[in-house]
């Protein structure tokens, strides 16, 4: 047995479960946000603006 223990870890409160959980949702929300910005910045949606035909 080693001398050093860790004390018993108590229950997280229903309101700290609730909070980790608002956390965690506002990173995944945040994280979607991104890939799809990502994913808008590289379709190619300006090519057709600055095509030479389009520019009259």
């Amino acid at each position: 047995m080693s001398a050093s223990r860790e004390p018993p870890v108590a229950p997280l409160s229903a309101w700290l479960r609730l909070m980790l959980a608002e956390i965690a949702r506002k990173q995944e929300e945040l994280e979607r946000a991104r890939a799809e910005q990502m994913q808008r910045s590289s379709e190619p949606h300006h090519a057709v603006r600055d095509a030479p035909s389009a520019r009259r």
